[in-house]
């Protein structure tokens, strides 16, 4: 558990905030206190959800075209880290290979077959895949933009994340 001193953004308290571990307090934030906190959940909980990401099953791909898909982005990938290794400029993903890890389940019977459960994003959809080493069982998924008013699927899910 790591707990550092913060400043609420809104009535700038002094106050704890649990950076991770278990036991942390339900109302805690990074940018405001308790109490803000509290009100600002509050609040929200009276407005309705209008748009969520969902995750649908899919047979979009094949075990093998996704495969083939990873294999050509990271070449892809590995030629972008090497042509800009040495430039200072260049943006932190691009010097570093990072991944995000996704756990996966244990066959028990038979050590080697392993499970591969990563995601890949193509053309604009992130897809999540599983497969085990050893069968042909393949499951993918894509995630899709919600309608929660009309309950309808109205394309794929954007993150839309400010530099800012």
């Amino acid at each position: 558990m790591i707990e550092i001193l913060r400043r609420c953004i809104h009535c700038g308290t002094v106050y704890n905030y649990q950076m991770s571990g278990y036991g942390a307090p339900e109302y805690n934030h990074s940018q405001y206190c308790k109490l803000c906190y509290e009100k600002i959940c509050d609040t929200l909980k009276k407005v309705p959800v209008k748009f969520k990401k969902v995750l649908i099953e899919c047979n979009d791909y094949t075990k093998e075209e996704i495969i083939e898909k990873v294999k050509e982005q990271e070449a892809i990938r590995k030629q972008a880290i090497k042509d800009n290794e040495n430039d200072e400029n260049a943006p932190i993903n691009l010097k570093l290979n990072i991944t995000r890890i996704y756990p996966p389940m244990w066959d028990t019977n038979d050590p080697s077959n392993r499970n591969i459960v990563e995601d890949i994003t193509i053309d604009n959809t992130k897809y999540l895949y599983s497969y085990w080493t050893k069968t042909d069982e393949f499951i993918l998924r894509k995630e899709m933009e919600l309608d929660c008013e009309t309950n309808e699927i109205i394309g794929p899910w954007r993150e839309i994340k400010n530099r800012y």
